[in-house]
């Protein structure tokens, strides 16, 4: 039952129990065999799930994003590994650190752009399914920014140390890395 405005609550309430103790035959004398329950009274119930639910997605989320974080430090610490001769080379002719450095965390941004364009893909696709199955969900652009904001601080938090340790390194050891 819906009311139009919340001074109409109790009335309307009174006269729902009237109507219910009618229609299950509750003598005058008797207590309810029934209860009216108010929208506000079950979300206040439901707020500490709730909140609870938030906590362990937002601890699950993190722990995600620090895996993939890690997974995304590990290749970039072996494209560094992998291309220590050209470091050197490009160092030898004059390459700064800066510039050696951007292009690692460049690469290391890329490649969480390219993981959170994946799960946007899948999410894209479970949410035409659930609509299909005719339970409305969405996906904000709003939430599609976030996503990728979240991709790009990850690149350069976890890009950090691969990009560093290659701009560090000396031109005429990383030229005889074989």
């Amino acid at each position: 039952m819906k009311v139009r405005s919340p001074e109409q609550m109790k009335a309307a309430e009174g006269e729902l129990t009237g109507i219910i103790r009618t229609a299950r035959q509750v003598d005058a004398m008797e207590d309810d065999n029934f209860a009216i329950n108010q929208q506000d009274t079950i979300r206040e119930r439901m707020a500490p799930v709730k909140k609870a639910i938030y906590g362990v997605g937002i601890f699950l989320t993190a722990l995600a994003l620090v895996v993939g974080g890690i997974g995304v430090m590990n290749i970039m610490f072996v494209s560094v590994r992998e291309r220590t001769s050209e470091i050197g080379l490009r160092k030898a002719v004059g390459a700064k650190r800066r510039t050696i450095m951007l292009q690692f965390m460049i690469e290391a941004v890329v490649v969480c752009l390219l993981g959170g364009a994946i799960g946007v893909g899948i999410t894209f696709g479970v949410s035409a399914l659930i609509n299909a199955l005719g339970v409305p969900a969405s996906l904000p652009f709003g939430t599609v920014v976030l996503a990728f904001g979240i991709c790009v601080a990850v690149g350069l938090l976890f890009g950090l140390g691969p990009a560093w340790s290659a701009a560090k390194s000396e031109p005429i050891e990383a030229l005889r890395y074989e």
